[in-house]
């Protein structure tokens, strides 16, 4: 079988699992992501010991540029090997998708890698896929599916992520990082902003705000014209805001990007809320 067609397979199972599970409870959820980033630790220090009790003897896992297969022993005298090699690469998970069974769990998320070289940064993206069994009264990771996002279109739908992301977090540094400085937004009213102002507001909004809100984004169209690029899509805000009120909205966005220098940058930005019906 070819690559690709081996991934889809194994995305294909990945996700029929994920179709009949049931959902976990928020406690369940926010304890395995945090066990997925205890275990992110432990292969960027190369900690053996821990290691040894996350993979399962039998595990299996596939990345996406290679048509081999890793045991259990490869992915763990990898990680002791290769701890500390690069202290320049960051890499963060976020965006998780977890489902739980009694006996099995399905981990998705994605991921974003930030390389600094010669003091300046390159970003690349992938989704991750772990399969769990309870084995011993103990959670086991059986198998595991990796795979990057190439394109344009993919690093486009991939930065729009990060900056909701970049949002939850309250990471000012992210936006001066990967908004241009000629960059222009428009909010429904008819109100523009440019860089400076939107990083002056949201930098005296956070210190005091205490809003929890979590969106996801849907009707996505992406359009690229050679090195500009267009994302339209809605996005449902949930969550309280800063009074602890619950918050229920849609609104229907726009971003324009521009590459340069081989990164793509937002220069421009349109959110219209959309009416409840």
């Amino acid at each position: 079988m070819k690559m690709k067609q081996i991934s889809m397979a194994i995305l294909l199972i990945a996700l029929s699992v994920v179709a009949v599970a049931a959902e976990c409870t928020e406690a369940e959820a926010k304890a395995f992501e945090k066990w997925d980033h205890d275990w992110s630790k432990y292969n960027a220090e190369g900690n053996r010991a821990e290691l040894e009790k996350i993979y399962a003897d039998d595990f299996v896992g596939i990345g996406g540029l290679s048509l081999g297969t890793d045991s259990k022993k490869t992915i763990i005298d990898n990680a002791v090997k290769n701890a500390g090699s690069n202290p320049n690469r960051k890499s963060t998970s976020h965006n998780y998708l977890i489902t739980c069974t009694p006996s099995t769990v399905t981990i998705v998320h994605r991921n974003t890698v930030v390389v600094t070289t010669d003091g300046k940064e390159s970003t690349s993206w992938s989704r991750t896929a772990h399969v769990l069994e309870k084995r011993g009264g103990n959670w086991r990771v059986v198998s595991s599916f990796s795979n990057g996002v190439d394109g344009d279109r993919g690093a486009i739908f991939s930065i729009t992520l990060d900056g909701d992301q970049a949002s939850m977090n309250r990471d000012l540094d992210w936006l001066r990082k990967n908004v241009a400085d000629d960059f222009v937004g428009i909010i429904g009213d008819g109100v523009a902003y440019d860089k400076p102002q939107m990083i002056a507001y949201l930098e005296n909004l956070w210190k005091t705000d205490k809003s929890k809100v979590k969106t996801n984004l849907s009707d996505i169209t992406i359009r690229v014209d050679g090195d500009m690029g267009i994302i339209t899509g809605v996005r449902h805000s949930k969550g309280i805001d800063n009074d602890g009120k619950p918050v229920d909205s849609k609104a229907r966005f726009s971003r324009t990007l521009v590459k340069r220098d081989g990164k793509w940058m937002r220069i421009a930005a349109t959110d219209v809320g959309i009416k409840a019906e």
